[in-house]
């Protein structure tokens, strides 16, 4: 649980220089805002980085296929469609991954990327989460309650 009480940026991921792993990417609040539609020329300078020494995939709970397919087209990853949203184990089973190789999942929420990690014993790097103006209110109030989880996770476990 330790591990999930530190919030990093995209530069933070980069320093950690991950080599020979497999990646599983959000979208919302990781690549873009849940507004947005395009991703930043640095983040996606970051992606084409990770792609050279990572096997990646995309991992979403968006409601949105064609956002996720839009997003796994530009960047040349494949994402999971299993119909299933994560906190769930069973979305693996939709991967074809080397096994041998760590499990990291990059996201910004707890509540399903983090506990996500935690369930497939995986090494959770949550975000500092990228917002818009654009965002509904269910999504901000999702990021409000996850923020708060959040929290109380960091005062309990990471003394």
């Amino acid at each position: 649980m330790h591990q999930l009480c530190k919030k990093y940026s995209w530069q933070d991921i980069m320093s950690l220089q991950l080599n020979n792993h497999t990646i599983l990417l959000d979208i919302d609040g990781v690549l873009m805002a849940h507004g947005e539609d395009i991703i930043s020329p640095i983040i996606l300078k970051n992606i084409e980085m990770l792609r050279k020494n990572n096997d990646i995939y995309i991992v979403s709970n968006s409601l949105s296929t064609h956002r996720i397919i839009k997003t796994s087209t530009a960047l040349k990853i494949p994402w999971v469609d299993s119909g299933l949203k994560k906190p769930s184990i069973r979305i693996l089973s939709f991967i074809k991954y080397d096994k041998t190789k760590p499990l990291v999942v990059i996201g910004d929420k707890i509540l399903t990327d983090g506990l996500f990690a935690y369930r497939i014993n995986a090494k959770a790097l949550l975000l500092n989460r990228r917002v818009s103006q654009k965002d509904p209110l269910v999504v901000r109030v999702t990021y409000l309650i996850d923020d708060t989880i959040y929290s109380l996770c960091k005062f309990f476990f990471a003394r």
